[in-house]
């Protein structure tokens, strides 16, 4: 077995390899899975070793070079920074997107490259203001194409029943993959929160700085939040009211197959706020009512199999 002191060395020597690579950026705005990948192998070699400060070799009386840790911070936050650059023009030429999966598709690039670098984040444990500002920013485009989305789909709600083979996904997956979408949103935005831009190493870095309005860019994701949950509640009321108004007289595997669909909606939902508490701190406050609504829709559950007594 591999030696602790041997094992020491190596992660040192492989942390002043990396920051002797060069930094790419992709300039089209794609996720980079490379660079997903070397985070990866770098989070399995280097332990908790960079978001501590060493302190796991320093009880161990280790030399602990400081000044290496933070080129390694400074070099994995750099890379993320410049994956997030080329976003703004994908963002920006989003409507000139000929087809709307096109659209989909480069949303998920940019919420992939969000996830990557709230990953970063949390491996070196602290952030930088631009990275902060940018990443907020990006979360509140995400968040209001998701709410187009919404609307999208509440207005095809309210035009004449299609034929089943030109209906596009079923109503309940779209709605859950938007919000599924929008939780991993807010997870992003909670890393940060709970990762602040630090005071050292990165002050005196130029490309690193930022003097973003922080009020106005956290009042724009408070209203993409609640333009979100607003349109969600009217796609599953929409929804609920149509098949009140529209009763069946097939059998009752129907009206389960309908209770299901709105149950996943409503799981969906609960799911959504329950995350949006978590991101406000108001857990001890409104837990105990989301718990309330969590039994509520458990209860309802063996009503909505569509199986078979």
């Amino acid at each position: 077995m591999m030696s602790y002191l041997t094992l020491f060395f190596q992660t040192t020597k492989d942390m002043r390899e990396l920051v002797q690579q060069p930094l790419d950026r992709t300039d089209d705005g794609r996720y980079d899975p490379s660079l997903h990948a070397l985070v990866e192998e770098k989070m399995k070699r280097y332990g908790d070793n960079l978001r501590q400060d060493g302190l796991e070799w320093k009880a161990l009386g280790l030399p602990v070079d400081m000044a290496l840790l933070t080129l390694v911070k400074q070099w994995l936050l750099s890379a993320c920074q410049l994956s997030l650059d080329p976003l703004d023009d994908l963002v920006a030429k989003i409507n000139d997107f000929p087809l709307l999966t096109s659209k989909t598709l480069a949303m998920d690039q940019l919420l992939e490259s969000l996830e990557l670098t709230a990953m970063v984040v949390r491996f070196v444990g602290l952030s930088t203001t631009k990275i902060q500002a940018h990443c907020q920013l990006l979360c509140a485009e995400y968040g209001h194409w998701a709410a187009e989305k919404l609307e999208g789909m509440h207005q095809d709600q309210l035009l004449p029943a299609k034929p089943a083979a030109k209906r596009m996904l079923r109503l309940d997956l779209q709605l859950m993959h938007q919000l599924d979408g929008m939780i991993r949103i807010m997870q992003v935005l909670h890393t940060l929160q709970d990762h602040s831009a630090g005071d050292e190493p990165f002050t005196a870095t130029s490309d690193l700085e930022d003097t973003s309005d922080t009020y106005t860019t956290v009042e724009t994701i408070a209203d993409m939040l609640v333009e979100v949950a607003v349109r969600a509640v009217t796609v599953i009321e929409t929804f609920r009211q149509q098949k009140q108004d529209k009763p069946t007289k097939s059998a009752n595997i129907m009206i389960k197959a309908n209770l299901s669909s709105y149950y996943y909606m409503e799981e969906a939902l609960l799911s959504f706020a329950d995350k949006l508490i978590e991101l406000a701190g108001r857990e001890s406050i409104e837990g105990p009512k989301m718990q309330r609504l969590h039994t509520m829709l458990t209860d309802l559950e063996p009503f909505c199999s569509t199986d078979p007594p």
